[in-house]
């Protein structure tokens, strides 16, 4: 049997509007222009985190996808969704203030250095470091001493182990054998970060709670979800990348914080919903009946 094209078309068209302007929206369009490990994406390998952001914010609408179809609770955690979603984003938000007061400084102190204030103070115009050190009567003159040995190298103190004095052995190659780069690190935290955090989030989001109303049932159903919360996705990242082209830093790095606190803020509401004493009346009533019936 074919696809339905009237029930594809419906599930692309109501996942797709659902999805602009949710809080996975923005969430991906935010860790398309910022890192948390390395800061704002302005570098050469940009556009391979770039595809790697929306490679792991994809997979994770399939993930939920999948839950949605095999899984028999539709809400399954989402009130412990909420509140983890909550600690990450105000975490990720102060992040980025820090970020924000770093940046600050970092132009104030150039804004300082290249005005006159700041060039009188530094006791006249900066030195030109092209120009060749004159040599004067200060320096040390190495053929006047040429006679004396030279010093004997320190002997470095062999490593030891905790509970012998044998030579601890240090692999000199290998994968593990330096410290990897903030490059690296950051590359690898733009697939598993928005795999991680659009998952969170997608608790109590507008797409993903019209899909537990609806239902997914059929294969037009679940491709025409998945092709509709593909290109706000898309559409999102663009964005991010567009934040970093055109604002500056201090303002890009403000917008991040104060859109992450917000975030954080709007997943902490969603999750007091769950308590018991938000539940609607009807429901408390119903649970109280329950006992002596």
């Amino acid at each position: 049997m074919g696809l339905d094209a009237a029930i594809f078309g419906n599930f692309v068209l109501r996942t797709s509007i659902a999805q602009l302007g949710s809080k996975t929206f923005f969430l991906s369009a935010i860790l398309a222009a910022w890192c948390p490990w390395e800061g704002i994406r302005n570098h050469p390998d940009r556009q391979v985190q770039t595809v790697l952001i929306l490679t792991g914010s994809y997979l994770a609408f399939v993930l939920r996808i999948c839950l949605l179809i095999f899984v028999q609770d539709k809400t399954w955690q989402f009130c412990a969704f909420d509140a983890m979603s909550c600690f990450f984003l105000f975490a990720l938000g102060m992040k980025a203030r820090v970020d924000l007061s770093s940046s600050d400084a970092r132009e104030a102190r150039q804004r300082y250095a290249s005005s006159s204030h700041g060039a009188d103070a530094a006791g006249g115009a900066p030195s030109d470091p092209e120009k060749p050190k004159e040599s004067g009567f200060s320096e040390w003159n190495t053929a006047a001493f040429g006679f004396l040995p030279a010093p004997l190298p320190e002997q470095q103190e062999a490593k030891t182990t905790q509970y012998g004095t044998e030579t601890q052995f240090v692999p000199s190659d290998g994968v593990l054998s330096s410290r990897p780069s903030d490059r690296s690190i950051s590359t690898v935290l733009s697939l598993l970060l928005p795999l991680l955090l659009v998952f969170l989030m997608q608790a109590d989001d507008r797409a993903i709670m019209l899909l537990v109303q609806t239902g997914i049932e059929g294969a037009d159903a679940i491709c025409g979800s998945l092709l509709g919360l593909l290109m706000p996705t898309m559409l999102s990242v663009t964005l991010g990348v567009l934040l970093e082209k055109t604002l500056t830093d201090s303002r890009l790095l403000f917008t991040v914080s104060i859109t992450l606190l917000t975030l954080s803020f709007i997943s902490f509401t969603q999750a007091m919903l769950y308590l018991d004493a938000a539940r609607p009346v009807q429901q408390k009533a119903m649970a109280l009946i329950s006992m002596f019936a």
